[in-house]
């Protein structure tokens, strides 16, 4: 697995789970490129208003940005890394 988590390369700072990677090859290529983006912006302001970034009331060191309407992306930051928990419409909050 490790192989295939270096193969998807987010950048040096980035950490993913194994639940992230499953979903991630669940989405479509455009999804990908979506969250891609979201991930960048994620690195570059995490506080950028399109993100609709916000903590989670049950887990709060865990946050929740908006990919698209209804597909939401769970993370961390652990110092300057940022780890990318899960992937998936908004049911993937009540996991946590």
């Amino acid at each position: 697995m490790k192989d295939e988590q270096e193969s998807i390369n987010f950048g040096e700072n980035v950490d993913t789970s194994e639940n992230f990677l499953r979903r991630w090859r669940e989405i479509s290529p455009g999804l990908q490129q979506v969250v891609r983006r979201k991930i960048a912006l994620l690195l570059e302001n995490r506080a950028h208003p399109s993100l609709k970034a916000h903590r989670l009331r049950k887990a709060k060191d865990t946050w929740e940005c908006y990919v698209s309407y209804t597909y939401r992306l769970l993370y961390r930051f652990e110092g300057e890394r940022l780890a990318l928990l899960d992937l998936g419409s908004h049911s993937v909050v009540d996991r946590f």
